[in-house]
């Protein structure tokens, strides 16, 4: 699927610098498949933000990971825990999942790759081939693309071969170790047959350093990848695209960092290997074992197209993915407490995981004009089998340990065996780590020494049938469009839990057997409607109302892996599209809002057993966690603007403005909290409280300038844009300090994220001549992040609260380079 070829971010909303710009007639033309036909982005009468090759160029943009300085209105990219190779996607503050990363949970944004969906969040930190588009869609799209995209979807569509002889070769280097190399060729057509080929390599190295010899730094990645393209047209109606595209991506962890320790009563003091500095490390304080996460996903994809009349084409979408992820994360180690006992002597917490999944479509359209009417019927069947395992065990221990807590000024790295730990132990803990060793043989542990956190697989099939059609009535001069449209879906999951934390999974009647075997089923119908009217030549107003939904599933966290239902999303949009001035202006605006429902949250609960007379045995509860949909509705609305213009020839100015609010049911705890009161076992339920929507920020903004200007032998171009936002929560609740004189829970406020301005930039000399070759040579410098702004783009704690930290995660440190492109 991915690999960057000089990708670029072009948006309706502006953002893009619109590098194809034709002096005589303005703004350029911009055109989108939303719709799945081709349609000028000014008459598509939904709120999209478009995704071209030169504006995400122009940021030195390689892959999903890249937009998560929110460069992109309306659409927010993070990395879930810490780990960039599972992205959390969310449009218009819905989309996220605390935890995408398990195969019976899925996301709320679609992503479509040349019609395919892609099943799973993991790889989406892949680059992105040579592409034609990325189409941000916003608001509930479950007419035309389906399931999961309640909050919208991200249509990705690569160029395809020309037929005609061309070749772009790519290479640069930068600041952090980076290096970049691309090719791009299109060769000439023979016998109706067409080829085209991409690959790309790139890296750079940790933002981090990490002082252990022989671990890898925080931060670093190193992506590479082949697509190969075959366009068949025996006919001047008919046309076969198959693809195969082959990647590997490798990933190190983002580093957590404390900011502001807890003080007070019972907490510990700093270990004195790590004080706290409370901003951005180049060499973390304490090295820690850590290496690359590698990730590989390929995949194949037949497209055929079959104009039958002018009135009727006939599409069918094939496709089969596999995706295989490992995950080595560990989070850093600064601002660590000071041992002051045997037991608080191991820190350095190492997570691992593996992720093996694939996934197999098919789609069939039929879609023309007749008349009035303009329509789209179509067919999917979708298939997907996943298994995953995680483990957790600490992978360091401090040499020393003092009861003042002065202490913590070394520490070695734990080395664990088929004996339980084998050096830099605990004395009397030896053959003990953090779950003890694995309780089951149905998986095999990356770690074969450590316990199993979970295990589990999961089955999805999905089949849908949809229709929409537009019909223009012969009134007012055919200025008004009416569009209904309608699914029915049926999704089905199967999933069998093999382990929690390392103990077979627990029934409700306290039977432990494994695996324990999880289904659910699913029927949906969600319709659209929406009405546009030209009130001028370039101007059009359009109001809509569509349904979305996220698919239910199993949590593999669960005690007993009961199922939830989907959740949903019912929105109404209204907007405005214009263009003024001789099309030297675009101005666009939509408003909407809608109502969230059966939205599911993912809750901590404690793993019980029984005692032999059946009562619950309260001693030694482990967390585990289980999903339920809550009670209530939420609400979420926004306004969303855009401005283009250009004032003169070669110079255009861009600015966007997002309010964005997402109001949460109010979360109400089912899980009873079992007690031991004067020997009776007795269960308790917190309070209702509220909870935050997650990376969704209330207010944003952007702007960007955008200069070309041609000479006689070269051309010049320059570009700055900035974002901004006014922070966002990354933790869902707020912190509890206690009860009150009634018994109910207290709460402080949780962080926001803190707000800030990010710069990035590119200049560029093209259209450079090479001699009698026949070759086109452009020369650039790209820096993201100009001013090295030091952003938390995570953050979680108080700091009005003495027993409570701060922590989370910086945005990127400024990276910069150059790069040299030679086209013939």
């Amino acid at each position: 699927m991915m690999g960057l070829a000089a990708p670029a971010l072009a948006q309706e909303s502006a953002i893009a610098a619109l590098s194809s710009v034709d002096s005589a007639i303005g703004l350029a033309e911009v055109v989108v498949t939303a719709e799945k036909r081709e349609t000028n982005l000014q008459k598509t009468p939904i709120s999209i933000s478009v995704v071209t090759a030169a504006a995400m160029e122009d940021r030195h943009i390689y892959s999903l990971t890249d937009l998560n300085d929110g460069s992109a209105p309306g659409l927010r990219v993070m990395p879930y825990a810490s780990r960039p190779y599972n992205m959390i996607l969310n449009i218009r503050g819905v989309g996220i999942m605390s935890d995408t990363n398990q195969p019976a949970m899925d996301s709320g944004v679609g992503v479509y790759v040349d019609g395919v969906y892609l099943g799973r969040p993991q790889g989406l930190d892949a680059g992105l081939y040579d592409l034609e588009s990325v189409e941000v869609l916003k608001g509930p799209q479950g007419t035309l693309f389906g399931r999961n995209t309640e909050a919208g979807a991200l249509n990705i569509v690569t160029k395809k071969p020309t037929g005609q002889f061309g070749l772009n070769m790519v290479a640069g280097i930068g600041n952090y170790g980076s290096y970049e190399s691309q090719f791009h060729l299109n060769l000439p057509e023979w016998h109706n047959l067409a080829v085209k080929l991409d690959g790309m390599v790139m890296a750079h190295d940790g933002w981090v350093k990490n002082p252990m010899v022989g671990q890898e730094d925080w931060n670093a990645v190193r992506r590479r990848g082949l697509r190969a393209q075959l366009r068949w047209t025996p006919t001047d109606n008919f046309t076969a695209d198959y693809a195969y595209d082959t990647g590997i991506t490798e990933d190190t962890g983002v580093y957590g960092y404390t900011v502001k320790a807890a003080t007070g009563p019972g907490a510990r003091p700093l270990a004195q290997a790590t004080p706290l500095v409370g901003h951005r490390y180049d060499v973390a304080p304490v090295g820690v074992p850590n290496r690359f996460s590698p990730g590989e996903q390929s995949g194949h994809n037949l497209t055929l197209t079959w104009d039958v009349r002018p009135w009727l084409t006939l599409k069918s979408i094939s496709s089969y993915r596999e995706l295989y992820q490992e995950q080595w994360s560990q989070g850093g180690t600064d601002s660590l407490g000071a041992p002051r006992n045997q037991n608080e002597r191991l820190f350095a917490r190492y997570s691992l995981a593996s992720f093996d999944q694939y996934q197999y479509s098919e789609e069939v359209q039929a879609l023309g004009e007749a008349g009035r009417w303009t329509y789209i019927v179509g067919a999917l069947a979708f298939h997907e089998n996943v298994h995953d395992q995680a483990q957790a065990y600490y992978s360091m221990v401090w040499d020393d340990f003092a009861a003042n807590g002065v202490s913590g000024y070394s520490a070695s790295p734990i080395v664990y065996g088929a004996a339980g730990c084998i050096a830099n132990c605990i004395a009397g803990q030896e053959t003990s780590n953090r779950y003890g060793h694995p309780v089951t043989n149905l998986v095999i542990p990356l770690n074969p020494y450590i316990g199993v956190d979970r295990a589990s697989k999961a089955n999805t099939d999905s089949y849908g049938v949809y229709g929409q059609a537009t019909y223009t009535p012969p009134i007012f001069n055919d200025i008004i469009h009416v569009t209904g449209g309608l699914r029915w879906t049926y999704d089905r999951k199967r999933g069998q839990l093999y382990v929690v934390n390392n103990y077979t999974p627990l029934q409700a009647d306290g039977v432990t057997y494994a695996p324990i075997n999880g289904s659910g089923s699913w029927k949906r119908v969600d319709p659209m409607i929406n009405i546009s009217v030209d009130v001028a030549e370039n101007a059009m107003v359009y109001g809509k109302w569509a349904r979305g939904y996220r698919s239910g599933g199993f949590n593999s966290r669960s005690i007993t892996y009961s199922p939830f239902d989907p959740e949903e999303i019912s929105m109404f949009e209204v907007g405005l599209k214009s263009e003024f001035f001789d099309h030297r202006a675009r101005f666009n605006i939509a408003g909407y809002t809608g109502d969230y429902e059966n939205v599911f949250y993912n809750i901590s609960g404690n793993y019980y057993t029984y005692n032999a007379d059946g009562t619950v045995n309260t001693q030694n509860p482990r967390t585990v966690e289980d999903t339920y949909n809550m009670d209530g509705k939420g609400k979420v609305s926004g306004v969303e603007a855009d401005l283009q213009v250009m004032p003169i020839d070669g110079l255009t100015l861009s600015a966007t403005y997002t309010y964005a609010h997402v109001r949460m049911p109010l979360f109400k705890d089912p899980l009873p909290r079992y007690v031991n009161v004067g020997g009776v076992t007795v269960p308790q339920f917190n309070d209702p409280t509220l909870y935050h929507q997650l990376y969704t920020p209330t207010n944003s903004a952007t702007g960007a300038v955008d200069y070309k200007r041609d000479f006689m032998n070269y051309s010049l171009a320059a570009h700055l844009d900035a974002s901004w936002n006014d922070g966002y929560y990354t933790s869902t609740g707020d912190i509890a300090t206690g009860t009150d004189a009634n018994g109910k829970t207290t709460y402080l406020p949780q962080l926001k994220t803190e707000s800030g301005v990010i710069f990035n930039g590119r200049v560029s000399l093209g259209d450079i001549a090479l001699a009698d070759m026949g070759a086109r040579m452009t020369v650039s410098f790209w820096v993201r992040n100009l001013f090295d702004a030091e952003i938390m783009t995570s953050r979680s704690g108080s700091y009005t609260r003495a027993a409570s930290s701060v922590s989370g995660a910086f945005n990127d440190p400024r990276t910069y380079g150059i790069q040299a492109s030679v086209k013939f």
